[in-house]
């Protein structure tokens, strides 16, 4: 603005003192004041009495933004705040059950149940062995009656506070008891099986079945199964956002369109876990699965690349991960214990298997633990693995190279090596050396080492 105004001060005296070269003389100039008043209009005023306003022009349009400064450090963490007050102790669960008798002339009998059953009732305990509340009544009903076979019981007791096994705690709950009746109203111990449903849990008991997306709604509104559970859909994808368990066995069985399969809160099954042909089949999520109960199997897919179950610790039986075609990776990162016969073959692309923390393979079901047609692997390692209770078999594996068994020590059945035409002879053999082998040792038709 200053410059401007100098620009056109220059220009009025110019214009006042300039004659032309052949002129007259002028008349004396007078002494001029520049005065700008409160609106800031601004005006030449001189002795003469004359008066110019000088014109300042309108501002120009702003200029574009600079770019942003770096950012500044960040503050130090302020102190901690002081500790809240204790809460207050959890409610703790009553359940009560009742046997209900098939005859409609027993006072026990309830048309719920006409062939008789458990009654169970649960709720909040009010400190004197009532309830606060209206209970939750759940009934267990016997089927009609059968061919002649073994009697099955179903009893319901509820958790100690000591008991284990379990993830309801100091809220409770009740174990929900299956068992084969030895013929005087109580479990045959060996088939005892007990699954613990708490407090709160909304439970699905029996089997279930889903067929189509009203089939999936419904099982969605539960937490358990107590009971057995079937995935044979047209569905391309399936959410199970709240089951938690599944007492006996899981199965997702040629579902021809399923794509995607996710349980995010799914921490046991109790029996068998069974993913077999899904034809479609790209991802699979088990992301909380801990334990299975029984065997363990995903066989027969054409587009599943990878089988990641990040917490699984223990199968009470074996895996059997099988004719896969596109499988690259199997991962069981917190996997300790495998209960039997195990089978991971005829997955041509597969590259990595990774069990780093397998300590031991049972003797419960199947006859061997067999790593065999796996044709893109190049090393077999298990880091920590002790102990093979069963035959143990390494076969026919195009590209394996190398065998990593730092710490094995037993294999109580057969040991076999065979037709690895990158494995060399003396590797397979060192690795027979230093264990102890309860049964046959079979090491042929791998790669010869080169003559000295």
């Amino acid at each position: 603005m200053r410059r401007f105004l100098i620009v056109m001060l220059v220009l009025i005296f110019s214009g006042l003192f300039i004659s032309g070269c052949e002129g007259s003389a002028g008349k004396d100039g007078s002494s001029c004041t520049i005065v700008e008043d409160e609106d800031g209009v601004v005006t030449l005023v001189c002795d003469d009495g004359t008066e110019i306003e000088i014109s300042t022009g309108e501002d120009g349009k702003d200029g574009s933004d600079g770019e942003d400064g770096e950012d500044g450090e960040d503050g130090e963490d302020g102190a901690a705040g002081r500790p809240g007050a204790d809460g207050e102790d959890g409610a703790k669960a009553l359940v009560i059950t009742t046997e209900l008798s098939g005859d409609p002339e027993d006072d026990n009998y309830d048309e719920a149940c006409p062939n008789g059953g458990v009654k169970i009732e649960s709720g909040i305990d009010d400190g004197e062995g009532k309830f606060v509340d209206d209970p939750v009544v759940t009934y267990v009903c016997n089927g009609e009656d059968g061919e002649d076979g073994f009697s099955t019981l179903v009893k319901v007791e509820n958790i100690g506070e000591e008991e284990e096994g379990h993830n309801c705690g100091v809220t409770g709950g009740y174990w929900f008891i299956t068992c084969e009746n030895d013929g005087s109203g109580n479990c045959v111990e060996e088939t005892k099986d007990k699954f613990p449903i708490c407090h709160g849990e909304k439970v699905w008991y029996g089997c279930y079945y889903v067929y189509t997306e009203t089939d999936l709604e419904i099982i969605n509104g539960y937490d358990k199964v107590a009971g057995k559970l079937y995935i044979y859909s047209d569905l391309e994808h399936v959410v199970m956002p709240n089951l938690k368990m599944v007492s006996k066995k899981m199965e997702i069985d040629s579902n021809n369109d399923l794509v995607s399969f996710s349980a995010p809160k799914l921490e046991g099954v109790g029996k068998l876990l069974y993913i077999y042909r899904n034809p479609k089949l790209e991802n699979i999520s088990f992301p909380e699965l801990a334990f299975v109960g029984g065997g363990f199997y995903i066989e027969q897919h054409e587009l599943l690349k990878e089988a990641i179950f990040p917490k699984l610790a223990s199968t009470g039986h074996g895996f059997h991960i099988y004719d896969n075609d596109e499988l690259e990776t199997i991962s069981f990162p917190e996997l300790t214990f495998v209960g039997g016969g195990s089978y991971i073959g005829d997955n041509p692309l597969l590259t990595v298997f990774s069990v780093d923390k397998l300590e031991s393979i049972g003797s419960e079901q199947g006859c061997a633990f067999e790593f065999y047609r796996n044709h893109a692997i190049t090393i077999l390692s298990m880091p920590a693995l002790k102990y093979v209770g069963i035959d143990f078999g390494i076969n026919e594996n195009d590209l394996l190279a190398d065998l990593n068994f730092p710490v094995l020590e037993e294999v109580d059945g057969d040991f076999e090596v065979t037709d690895n035409p990158e494995l060399l002879m003396s590797i397979a053999e060192d690795l027979a050396d230093a264990i102890t082998i309860n049964g046959a040792t079979i090491i042929e038709d791998n790669k010869p080492d080169e003559a000295p």
